[in-house]
């Protein structure tokens, strides 16, 4: 964007389905000596051509297009798009159906809620299991896991890309009556067990018939 330009093109974003960086929006040395700030904006990959496409066509806009995102290669899957679509969408609710039953069996945790966000189209799926911590009190692990599905690349294509976060899991006492208030202290051993996710990749892959990443090839297998 040209600096002179971006007010007006943020003014433009308000009420739209769309998440601004906010770091993208402090106005470095760089910039003030180009003239220019670049501004990162996410939005569900659904839309994002449209918006792209649109942006390109605006005043002080110099250029417009794809960044680095969110995915780790590593917990992703690609797989056929056909059987999870409706027309020309996604299929939402047998996505996050699927991957839901999926996530409860190796989670060993009941499916609890599922909501996509609007403004990035991301899916978070929440899971509830009893902790294993002091049994007697019988307190509830919620296990929280973010989730993109978008198509494997920029414009058109017949192949569907997955990703989903590690685990996060928090304890709470959801007993009946008056609750025990717990304080959950991060430490190096508990940020390990959050990313235990029991095979939880391998088996998505499985039920949606799709490729890992080769990480030393680079190339899916």
């Amino acid at each position: 964007m040209k600096l002179d330009a971006a007010p007006d093109f943020l003014r433009g974003l308000k009420g739209q389905d769309a998440e601004v960086s906010l770091s993208s929006l402090t106005v470095s040395c760089d910039a003030l000596r180009a003239g220019e700030q670049t501004i990162n904006i996410s939005v569900d990959p659904d839309r994002a051509a449209g918006l792209i496409a649109k942006f390109k066509s605006l005043p002080g806009v110099v250029a417009a297009g794809w960044t680095s995102g969110i995915v780790e290669m590593e917990r992703s899957i690609r797989f056929a798009s056909a059987d999870w679509r409706d027309g020309d969408r996604l299929d939402r609710d047998k996505l996050a159906a699927a991957m839901a039953n999926v996530l409860s069996k190796t989670l060993s945790a009941k499916s609890s809620a599922s909501a996509w966000n609007p403004n990035t189209g991301k899916l978070k799926l929440t899971f509830k299991r009893p902790s294993q911590i002091f049994p007697a009190l019988g307190l509830t692990e919620t296990v929280e896991v973010t989730a993109l599905v978008a198509p494997d690349r920029p414009g058109t294509s017949d192949r569907l890309m997955l990703w989903i976060s590690n685990p996060v899991v928090s304890t709470k006492d959801e007993t009946p009556g008056p609750k025990l208030n717990l304080a959950e202290e991060s430490s190096g051993d508990e940020e390990g067990d959050q990313k235990d996710d029991n095979g939880s990749v391998d088996a998505l892959a499985k039920e949606f018939k799709g490729q890992r990443w080769d990480a030393d090839k680079s190339a899916w297998k």
